[in-house]
């Protein structure tokens, strides 16, 4: 017999990644959908296959197409976002990286 509905902990399992992958899909609005009943985060298994189906591609085209619709139907907001963490000037000391690859850090003598 199948189960109608998993809990998020089984869902990671069965995808092989963190519950915390999942919690941030959630939030993000991605992810298959979901129950919340009190504390408990239910997925229906009709949505997760859906989810599951609607993941499957033939070549990594197919993704890149996918994705590349999804970022210009993102809303503005998410946009420059995404445009602010790859500015050079993203970094704790608010410094430019001076042409360095993120990453390499310089030693002061």
């Amino acid at each position: 017999m199948t189960k109608l509905n998993v809990h998020e902990n089984e869902l990671a399992q069965r995808w092989g990644m963190s519950p915390k992958t999942l919690q941030r899909w959630r939030s993000e609005g991605r992810g298959p959908r979901y129950f919340k009943l009190s504390r408990k985060v239910i997925y229906p298994m009709a949505e997760i296959q859906k989810f599951e189906a609607q993941s499957l591609y033939a070549s990594t085209s197919e993704r890149a197409n996918d994705i590349a619709a999804w970022r210009d139907s993102a809303p503005e907001a998410a946009k420059e976002d995404s445009a602010a963490t790859q500015s050079p000037m993203n970094q704790r000391s608010g410094e430019s990286n001076n042409g360095r690859v993120r990453g390499q850090v310089l030693c002061k003598t």
